[in-house]
């Protein structure tokens, strides 16, 4: 498939309009793809004055080309035509030398020309009749080109020998008078993208279905758009998917802190407990360690751990070790009786209460 078929016009049409010697001469024409140009139509208008511009709209609406590509071609009574050997000079340095030359002469005009045989031919216009002519009309016609008139010697002979194919349709040639015949042939100047040019609109503005190239601009920027939105998506959900297993992760090294604390904890207990025991060993004494601990254990609970525990030859009870806080420890010491009393307290480092109470067993 050749996309250029799809978004390149097969053709465009084309109004060239002419106003010389009180009559308005207006020609349609169709440019193809392929290079070749058809002649569609050929109308004429007198001048009536004051009412030439709305019955010049009217018509070209009775043509239906209103919207079409209108052309201006000014007669050659209306310009003045210079001319100048130039030699062994380049298109742009022309272009530069006339630019210069239209800036400082001062000349409130439009200006066109064409380099030549080593000759440079210039056309001016004023812009009172410029504006009379062409700029008057611009609110209700596309203007794509304003061209001045060239007379073509070929014109006085045979169509047939101008160097392009045309299509003259059902028109004969006894139709055609010399006025429409420089306009035709300065259209397709225009066309030919030759000629005095005073304004054009580039060809490939015309050549290309705009609103298809928009279509496929949007189509091809939609796909852009879904396909990096998808691979967010994706990207988004593989991330969301890490995430969540790093909050997993951080829940099970939450956990395994949890249950290192407790174990620390409990390993303290039993290191305390094996302290007391070794501490409480039989030193001649009636009871046991292992009976003091029962005894002391009768008496404990949640919030005091004991880390040391000694009994005097006198059997007097001295416990070490801390509670969560007084109220813990003064239940504990109730618990326990044997007039067991706080000999000393100290805040801890954790907000907890270190102790040393003694009593008599």
């Amino acid at each position: 498939m050749n996309f250029r078929n799809i978004f390149q016009r097969d053709a465009r049409d084309i109004v060239a309009v002419c106003h010389k010697e009180n009559v308005i001469y207006m020609v349609g024409l169709r440019s193809y793809r392929d290079g070749s140009i058809a002649l569609i139509w050929i109308d004429s208008l007198k001048d009536a004055g004051e009412e030439l511009h709305d019955r010049l709209i009217g018509r070209l609406m009775l043509q239906q080309q209103k919207d079409s590509e209108v052309i201006f071609c000014i007669d050659d009574d209306r310009v003045i035509t210079t001319e100048r050997e130039m030699p062994g000079v380049t298109l742009k340095e022309i272009g530069q030398a006339i630019g210069l030359e239209m800036e400082y002469s001062g000349e409130n005009c439009k200006w066109a020309y064409r380099y030549q045989d080593d000759v440079v031919t210039l056309k001016k216009i004023s812009l009172d009749d410029y504006k009379l002519l062409v700029d008057d009309y611009r609110d209700e016609l596309f203007i794509a080109g304003v061209m001045a008139m060239d007379y073509h010697e070929k014109i006085a002979g045979s169509f047939s020998q101008e160097p392009f194919d045309m299509d003259w349709g059902s028109i004969s040639q006894g139709q055609i008078t010399d006025v429409v015949r420089e306009l035709i042939f300065t259209a397709c100047d225009y066309i030919r993208e030759r000629g005095y040019c005073f304004e054009r609109v580039p060809n490939s503005f015309f050549d290309w279905h705009w609103l298809r190239v928009g279509i496929l601009f949007f189509l091809v920027n939609l796909c852009v758009s879904l396909i990096i939105g998808g691979t967010a998506f994706w990207e988004g959900q593989e991330l969301k998917e890490k995430i969540h297993g790093y909050k997993q992760q951080m829940a099970l090294l939450e956990n395994v802190n949890d249950i290192k604390r407790e174990t620390e904890n409990m390993a303290e207990s039993i290191r305390g407990k094996a302290n007391i025991l070794n501490s409480l060993r039989n030193k001649g004494m009636d009871l046991s360690g292992y009976a003091i601990m029962v005894y002391l254990s009768n008496g404990s609970g949640d919030g005091v751990i004991l880390s040391e525990a000694k009994v005097d030859k006198d059997k007097q009870l001295i416990l070490k070790g801390r509670a969560d806080n007084m109220g813990m420890l003064v239940k504990y010491i109730n618990k326990l009786g044997k007039g067991l009393s706080i000999e000393k307290t100290q805040q801890g480092e954790q907000g907890d209460v270190e102790f040393i109470c003694k009593g008599q067993l």
